[in-house]
């Protein structure tokens, strides 16, 4: 075989089929949670276009791809449900399963090798996660910009408010009005925003 003949017939291999697979789905997700990216989407769509390649000259079996797809839904639900690793446990033996069944002939030199592949099955697994509880986290976390973000900070008053006047939040000044008197000087919370106009109290 030439070079070209030896890339492709590396690429139309069983294991690399399924690794094919795992990095279309890995990076398509991570690109899909966190858009901006760029290289993931990139990366996924590459090994996607392989693997509808490589699929062409290796019979896939429709169950496999499906039982692949269960297993991520299952890692990423081990992060939502607390199943006490049951759910990572399922999909771990979808994955397997999924490769055991992904190409679909009785050579036995088309078959998927699972004892190859069980490490990359795990690392696959341990990314999912990671990547599910990171977007969670994120989802979580509180505001840090807008009228989210300035309500519950803490400033500090430039001028008096009697009942409006002037604070110093996140550096920035801001016209403010209180349901008390405040002096110049004093620790002040955020409690609302109406308009351009804070809704401040004095800090305990």
């Amino acid at each position: 075989m030439d070079w070209r003949q030896a890339i492709l017939s590396a690429i139309a291999s069983p294991e690399v089929l399924f690794l094919l697979l795992l990095g279309a789905l890995a990076g398509l997700g991570a690109e899909i949670s966190h858009p901006g990216l760029i290289f993931p989407g990139v990366l996924g769509t590459l090994c996607l276009i392989l693997f509808l390649f490589a699929s062409q000259i290796i019979p896939v079996n429709g169950a496999g791809v499906l039982l692949v797809l269960l297993a991520i839904g299952l890692f990423a639900a081990e992060v939502k449900v607390q199943s006490y690793g049951l759910l990572t446990i399922g999909g771990l033996v979808a994955m397997i399963l999924g490769a055991m069944m992904l190409v679909d002939s009785p050579l036995p030199e088309l078959r998927v090798n699972v004892w190859r592949l069980v490490p990359a099955i795990l690392v696959f697994a341990g990314f999912m996660i990671a990547i599910v509880r990171l977007v969670i986290q994120a989802q979580r976390r509180r505001a840090t910009t807008g009228v989210e973000g300035l309500v519950g900070s803490q400033g500090q008053t430039e001028t008096a408010l009697d009942p409006e006047g002037w604070v110093r939040v996140q550096g920035e000044l801001w016209r403010a009005r209180a349901g008390e008197r405040i002096g110049a000087g004093e620790r002040i919370s955020v409690v609302s925003m109406a308009g351009l106009v804070l809704r401040v109290q004095k800090e305990a």
